[in-house]
């Protein structure tokens, strides 16, 4: 089970502050009972002054507030006040140093009636007491500053540093280290509250600066954990009992030091060899655990990336899967919408083909007896232009029948071989009729462009239908196109409404309004129509469908809103060995 070090700090960090606290407090208690044994502790040391104990109460309070990072802002303000108290009243004890003035701060709390109190200074803080208070009240309001982190350890280490070299002083009997100027001396519990004050201060963030590297897990930390304390604490208890055994007569000064010497190597060969033996029973354990990890990373690689294997396998059969299905029902619902579609045109075909039947032999009958009653009717009759109308109405009902039935296929065909070229060239003065005075007709024929076997009345149908779709799709101005060439269609451009062979291609273009995709999809419907109402049967581009079919062909429509249509009638072409039926 390993130690969390950082939680340890701070709770020793918290244990500093309440001694602190605590000693300042009792001896402040000492001083108002004018309890002489607890002021001075032994003797033939000096006491601890009433605001010296004041500044360690007020230290040990802020150290014990500001330590936790999660107080409140008010409570944490008011442990800042404490240190910022501390370091108002060394500064001022400093200037009475400095300017050897009696600001009497020093008997703010208690009045000092012993004999050193008539003389200079006046029962006053030591001079060094109040230089580490002046410190450490400072670290203590930087504790909170991450930027200035580096300067509160720095200041901290310097007063540990004079700490301990007063208590050196009283080890060693050395009295220069811990009384600076004449009867102002460094009480021993006042250097050694102190001394626990720094230390608690460092401890306050150990996750941070020096501390750091004192508290982590990595070989570092653990050689500070074990040489720092023998390498401050050894050479001082053993300097400490040479002296004594020196000073009790057991040897002389010669053979105490290089007693001193000798102990000094082996503690710290000892030290060394101890450290040594760690580092390298790290190091194994640490070889130990790469090695275990990387074998186990290795594996853990070739199991991700055999499951990832299986994984890409099967999600590419899943797509290919889904795909499948998707096609296949794709195809399902086009085949049905087909079939629906096909159902529907056969029913309205047949409908439409018996009516324009029954509707043709009646139109025959008007016709006839219109045609009768003109040859009886002179020009100037009244009559006659009424009767003329008749005629024409009876001819445009029997162009519509003719296109109902042969949208039926009900209507005869009498195939042939015909030359399109031939077919365009010869109803080039209709279709300009059709287009009209503000309206282009341009022309690009095939010169050596191949026969096809059809109605050659039918291949008229289709041009005039075109030119109709195409002359009601344009503004004045607009230019109607038409071309015919040899297309040969490979098994590799082939689509499943153009079987591979040869064909004839009549193409017409418009630069007119054109037609978006859902409107392409439906011009071939009978009576679809994107005219006004009472402007358009809807039955033209179904009549040429019908017809190509008829003869074995295909129409496709090629068009975008804004850019024109252009229709392309693939004809199978004639070939000798064809039969004419």
């Amino acid at each position: 089970m390993q130690i969390d070090l950082v939680n340890v700090f701070k709770r020793q960090s918290m244990v500093a502050g309440v001694v602190a606290f605590l000693v300042g407090l009792i001896v402040l208690l000492s001083w108002a009972f004018d309890i002489g044994s607890i002021k001075t502790v032994f003797p033939s040391t000096g006491a601890m002054k009433a605001n010296t104990a004041a500044c360690f109460v007020l230290l040990g309070a802020s150290l014990f507030i500001l330590r936790e990072e999660s107080r409140s802002r008010k409570v944490r303000w008011l442990g800042y006040a404490c240190a910022g108290l501390v370091v108002v009243i060394a500064t001022l004890t400093l200037i009475e140093y400095v300017t050897r003035w009696d600001l009497r701060i020093d008997q703010l709390l208690f009045e000092d009636r012993s004999d050193l109190a008539s003389t200079f200074p006046p029962g006053r803080m030591a001079l060094g007491t109040a230089i580490n208070f002046l410190m450490l009240g400072i670290a203590l309001v930087l504790l909170g500053a991450r930027r200035a982190f580096g300067l509160m350890q720095e200041l901290v280490l310097l007063a540990l540093l004079y700490s301990t070299l007063t208590l050196v002083g009283y080890l060693y009997g050395a009295s220069s280290l811990y009384n600076i100027l004449p009867h102002v001396a460094i009480a021993l519990h006042t250097t050694s509250t102190l001394l626990v004050l720094c230390l608690g201060i460092l401890w306050a963030r150990p996750e941070h600066g020096l501390m750091a590297t004192l508290v982590s897990r990595s070989v570092a930390g653990v050689m500070l954990r074990r040489l720092l304390p023998a390498a401050v604490c050894l050479p001082i208890v053993i300097g400490w009992l040479r002296l004594a055994g020196q000073r009790a007569g057991y040897y002389e000064t010669e053979f105490g030091l290089a007693l001193f010497a000798l102990s000094n190597v082996i503690i710290f060969a000892s030290l060394t060899w101890l450290t040594a033996r760690l580092v390298h029973r790290l190091d194994t354990e640490r070889t130990a655990v790469e090695i275990a990890l990387r074998e186990a990373h290795e594996g853990l690689e070739a199991r991700v990336k055999e499951r990832t294997a299986e994984l890409e396998a099967s999600n590419d059969r899943l797509s290919f899967e889904m795909a499948e299905r998707a096609r296949a029902e794709e195809a399902l619902r086009k085949s049905e919408e087909r079939i629906r579609q096909t159902q529907k045109l056969e029913a309205v075909g047949r409908l439409a083909g018996g009516i324009a039947h029954q509707f043709n032999n009646l139109m025959t009958v008007v016709m006839g007896y219109s045609q009768l009653l003109l040859m009886r009717k002179v020009d100037s009759d009244p009559d006659f232009a009424k009767l003329e109308e008749i005629r024409k109405a009876g001819q445009r009902a029997a162009a519509l029948t003719n296109q109902l039935l042969t949208f039926s296929q009900r209507q005869v065909q009498r195939p042939t071989i015909v030359d399109l070229n031939h077919v365009v060239v010869s109803s080039d003065e209709m279709l300009r009729g059709i287009l009209g005075d503000h309206m282009s007709l341009e022309t690009s024929l095939e010169p050596s462009l191949g026969k096809v076997i059809a109605d050659r009345g039918q291949l008229e149908q289709i041009l005039i239908n075109l030119a109709l779709n195409g002359r009601d799709a344009m503004q004045p101005g607009g230019l109607f196109t038409i071309e015919t060439a040899n297309v040969s269609v490979d098994a590799g451009s082939a689509t499943k409404s153009i079987e591979p062979g040869n064909y004839v291609l009549l193409s017409t273009s418009d630069n007119g309004s054109g037609m978006d995709a859902e409107t392409q999809s439906r011009i071939f419907e009978p009576f679809f129509t994107t005219k006004e109402e009472g402007q358009g049967t809807g039955l033209g581009l179904a009549v040429i469908d019908g017809i190509v079919r008829q003869s074995g062909g295909h129409v496709e429509v090629v068009s975008a809103p804004g850019k024109g249509a252009t229709f392309n009638v693939y004809l199978p072409r004639f070939d000798k060995s064809d039969k004419v039926l």
